[in-house]
């Protein structure tokens, strides 16, 4: 219940931190940063009007099966150079993000079940570029993961479930590389390819949703299918993919999407670059700058709904 941060930790501090209840700080409940490689197990964090965790500086901290849940802004935020290793947390019912990934955030993040956050589950933004493996994002209120800026890194072996919008949503300049993505139940749009975003999605599984909302591309994509045997009825050569309308940005990479067939589910086995498309205007406009948020002490304030 404290003005400041619960738990402020900077320079070289270290630790064990276990089984406390951080709850209800003006400034983020817990804050990381300098070089600390603090461990935090198996805590409650919970109910404070400016996030729940943040990871700053060049951190290198551990968290370990916390349960970080009804923050604002963000549940669980890694900026800067931080590096943390999160693992087996539940990161759940924000006001705001799950969990934020921006600046020139790194770190390895597996075993985590996101849910239940007012707007996206997962943002990766700025030049961020970490792991993340076999994480579970379900009942987002936007998407599921939303990936852009420049933003690079590895998503393995991750599930999206049940989200609001898109379950993954990759734009701006962003380059990830996605394997084994499961998508189930998500009527709004199981992939968005957007803006000059690249990188390769391959070995992709989405289930439960028709053909026609399974992707979604820039209205300046051209896309050529290179074997398929989808519901679609798409055949090799086809220049066109299944999509539910287009995003109100241009795209100027062109994409191939090849198709197994499957009764419940279809799959996509690779995603390949094809050259660029020349437009008239082909240098973009510049991106906004990564979010900012945290980076200085800020008064409680009314959230306002983000992807």
């Amino acid at each position: 219940h404290g003005k400041d941060s619960g738990i402020l930790l900077e320079d070289a501090a270290g630790g064990v931190y276990t089984h406390n209840v951080v709850t209800k700080n003006v400034v983020s409940n817990i804050i990381i940063g300098g070089t600390s490689k603090a461990v935090f197990e198996d805590n409650i964090v919970t109910d404070s009007p400016s996030g729940g965790i943040l990871c700053r500086g060049r951190t290198e901290c551990t968290l370990i099966r916390n349960r970080i849940e009804h923050n604002a802004i963000a549940n669980l935020a890694v900026l800067d150079n931080a590096k943390p290793l999160v693992r087996n947390n539940t990161v759940r019912n924000g006001t705001g993000r799950g969990l934020v990934l921006t600046g020139s955030a790194q770190g390895l993040f597996k075993d985590n079940q996101i849910e239940g956050n007012r707007t996206a589950g997962l943002y990766v933004g700025g030049h961020a570029k970490p792991m993340l493996l076999q994480n579970t994002v379900e009942g987002s209120g936007a998407s599921g993961m939303v990936i852009e800026d420049w933003a690079e890194g590895v998503f393995t072996d991750n599930v999206f479930r049940d989200n609001d919008s898109a379950a993954v949503a990759v734009q701006g300049r962003s380059r990830p590389l996605m394997e084994r993505t499961v998508i189930e139940h998500h009527g709004n749009g199981g992939i968005w390819l957007g803006e000059r975003a690249g990188g390769t999605i391959k070995d992709t599984t989405i289930v439960g949703s028709e053909p026609s909302t399974s992707w979604r591309r820039g209205r300046r994509v051209r896309t050529k299918v290179l074997q398929a045997e989808s519901p679609g009825k798409l055949r090799a050569g086809d220049e066109r993919v299944p999509s539910i309308g287009a995003v109100p940005r241009e795209c100027s990479k062109a994409i191939a999407l090849i198709f197994n067939p499957g009764q419940e589910a279809h799959k996509a086995i690779g995603v390949v670059q094809l050259p660029p498309i020349q437009t008239r205007n082909p240098t973009p406009p510049p991106l906004a700058p990564p979010p900012k948020a945290f980076l200085v002490p800020r008064a409680p304030s009314t959230p306002s709904r983000a992807a």
